[in-house]
């Protein structure tokens, strides 16, 4: 079952899965175990790893290069090397503070990372939703851009609510998944 607004996504070829359905919700954090968003999870099982509306990748738990686990490892990295070296412009939304607690889970084809603002705390035991934020390519902002996955879709499949944050680029999003 594909949950709304999964179900308006096309998709070009077979899904391919890193790993069955069966595959543990958790991702390690900062020595925390983070549950992946409900809404994230509805996305992943259906689709797999892929081409989101022909401009985000986004990550899935599974092994080899490409793997949630290997690639938000990659990417929480860079993000580290930004911080510590001063390399960031924190408006409108970000803070030093801010950016050591983003789970990256993804990332655009203009350099974008996509990640999750992880709560202090238990996130284990959580079932909340996880704000997503926005990372510009070479440290260029960080910018609050949804409340979960769900309304990230949402607003990518809006025009109005998109442009702002990706202006001219939104000419390049579809409406289809393109499995890797």
């Amino acid at each position: 079952m594909t949950f709304p607004p999964y179900s308006k996504i096309r998709v070009q070829g077979a899904s391919r899965r890193l790993l069955p359905a069966s595959q543990s919700p958790y991702l390690a954090f900062e020595g925390l175990e983070v549950r992946l968003p409900a809404s994230y999870r509805e996305f992943y099982a259906p689709f797999g790893f892929g081409l989101l509306f022909g401009f985000f990748l986004f990550y899935v738990p599974g092994s080899g290069p490409d793997s949630l686990e290997v690639r938000s490892a990659e990417l929480r990295g860079m993000l580290q090397v930004g911080v510590d070296e001063g390399l960031f412009d924190y408006k409108p939304d970000g803070s030093k503070d801010l950016v050591t607690r983003l789970l990256p889970f993804g990332s655009s084809e203009n350099g974008h990372t996509i990640a999750w603002l992880v709560p202090r705390g238990n996130a284990r035991s959580s079932e909340v939703e996880l704000e997503l934020y926005l990372i510009a390519s070479r440290y260029n902002g960080v910018r609050k851009f949804a409340s979960s996955f769900r309304e990230f879709v949402n607003i990518c499949f809006d025009p109005l609510r998109a442009r702002p944050v990706f202006g001219a680029a939104i000419a390049l999003f579809d409406d289809t998944f393109k499995p890797r």
